[in-house]
Order: structure tokens, then C-alpha cells, then sequence
């Protein structure tokens, strides 16, 4: 599977495309809002395209390699599992579809079609929300519970191989912190 992310810095659209086992990282002009070549811009910090260049082939690769495992030990994909997990966690154990979306921390592009494929699969149900017979509510069946713990402990055990076993408690904690400002946007924690 090839992933690929983008960001324009500094006057350039970076792309990070990775497949299985590589990352690579290209950089070009960008082009300007109205769609002629950029304007005068100052150099972006070498250190930070270069931080943010690692930070895009890490998360690039870890997403593929979680997945990877995933559709090997379980059949399901990462983003199948990104929609077990809300639902799992969910105070009532069923969200609206609209809160799934919200909800799920992968893209909700094709949302419907996931929820329908795990409902033939016999691990979600959808039915007319109680408090809105217009709203479409999902939750976990049964099978869809047992199949979540056994995802769960297999997703746990690769975090902890490809992420969390890499670095020390105090390495983890100054990880939480940095990503944290990056969560509540542009001047947190400064």
C-alpha cells in the first residue's frame, strides 16, 4: 500500500510517498493561491522542514506497518479498526453516523461504505436512533465486541514494538508534550 502526505512550506509542496518498507520525501515549488508560482518568500528553517520531513516519513511508515498487521492477523484495515475503537469507547456504545465521523481520527471519507462492510461482516449494527428516528446510529455487535479485543491487544503489542519500546519514559513524555502543541494549534505552549 502507498501512502502519501503533502504540506506546503515555505513556498514548496512537499510529498512523502512510502510503500511497505521505504519513505522518500520530494520537495517543488508550490504554487501561489492563484495559481502562478510563488511569490518572494524567506528560506523556510532548514530544521524545521527537516523535523517536519521525519515526522511525515514516521507516521507514514508506522500507518502502513499498523495496518499491514492488522489486515494480516485480523482481515480488517486500520481505518475498520479506527471505527471499532470510537464505537468501543463511546459512552452509550453507539454514536450517530454524523458522530462517527467526527469521531473516527482517520479520514470519514467513505465512512458509510466502511460501516456497511462491517455490518456484513456481522460486527456492526445500524439502526434509527431512539431520540431522532431520522438519525442512523451504529454500534458494536457482539462479535463486533470480541473482534475489537483481539485487534486491540494485537495493535497494542505493535505500538509498543514500532513506537513506545524505541524511546524512554522521559522521551515519551517530551513526545506527548511536543504533539500535544501541534493538536492545540499555532503558538501552544510557547
Amino acid at each position: 500500500m502507498k501512502m502519501l502526505a503533502c504540506a506546503i512550506i515555505g513556498g514548496k509542496l512537499l510529498t512523502v510517498t512510502t510503500g511497505p518498507s521505504q519513505a522518500k520525501a520530494s520537495g517543488r515549488a508550490a504554487p501561489s493561491g492563484d495559481g502562478t508560482a510563488p511569490g518572494p518568500q524567506a528560506a523556510p528553517d532548514e530544521r524545521g522542514l527537516d523535523a517536519w520531513k521525519a515526522f511525515l516519513r514516521a507516521h507514514a511508515r508506522l500507518f502502513s506497518e499498523l495496518d499491514a498487521e492488522l489486515r494480516a492477523e485480523h482481515g480488517l484495515t486500520i481505518g475498520d479498526f479506527d471505527v471499532l475503537v470510537q464505537l468501543a469507547d463511546a459512552p452509550t456504545g453507539r454514536l450517530r453516523m454524523c458522530e462517527l465521523a467526527d469521531a473516527v481520527l482517520l479520514s470519514p471519507s467513505g465512512l458509510s461504505r466502511r460501516v456497511e462492510r462491517l455490518q456484513r461482516a456481522g460486527l456492526v449494527d445500524r439502526e434509527r436512533a431512539s431520540a431522532d428516528a431520522r438519525s442512523i446510529e451504529a454500534g458494536l455487535t457482539q462479535a463486533g465486541r470480541r473482534r475489537f479485543r483481539r485487534m486491540r491487544r494485537t495493535h497494542r503489542a505493535d505500538i509498543r514494538e514500532r513506537f513506545s519500546d524505541r524511546f524512554d519514559a522521559e522521551e515519551l513524555d517530551q513526545l506527548e508534550a511536543l504533539m500535544g502543541r501541534l493538536i492545540e494549534g499555532p503558538g501552544a505552549g510557547r
